[in-house]
């Protein structure tokens, strides 16, 4: 199921949990998840980045978003995670697709819309000095 935020910043949240933006210093408030974050909160925000980046890995992150940017924002499907294997800590005595290679897919795009959230958040602050979006729960 596709859940969505919106506000100053807007997008789809893909395997994240509904409250993900919380990685960045700030809970998420009511029944719809709302987030309120200013320039005081910009530390935080450009840690829960740099977090997400290291445990993601720079190199995946450089070409999931290479290849995001050439779908023009499209969810990202696991067969283009597949396809990065030669950078995936994958066990290839297993298929691609077996339950441990899947969790390791399932992470990666997880922290992948995290970072790409984080961004987001991060430039609408220093654009606007603040950045505030709701969350859907269902």
């Amino acid at each position: 199921m596709v859940r969505y935020y919106s506000g100053d910043i807007n997008g789809q949240l893909w395997l994240q949990d509904t409250n993900d933006a919380d990685h960045f210093g700030v809970e998420g408030q009511s029944k719809q998840l709302y987030y309120y974050f200013d320039t005081d909160d910009l530390p935080a925000v450009e840690e829960g980045i740099k977090k997400a980046l290291n445990e993601l890995g720079e190199d995946i992150y450089k070409t999931i978003n290479h290849i995001d940017r050439m779908n023009k924002g499209k969810i990202l499907g696991t067969e283009c995670f597949a396809n990065l294997s030669h950078l995936l800590p994958f066990d290839f005595k297993q298929p691609w697709d077996s339950p441990y290679n899947e969790k390791i897919l399932t992470d990666k795009q997880r922290l992948y819309a995290r970072v790409s959230m984080g961004i987001q958040i991060k430039e609408h602050i220093e654009r606007h000095e603040w950045c505030e979006f709701e969350v859907d729960i269902t």
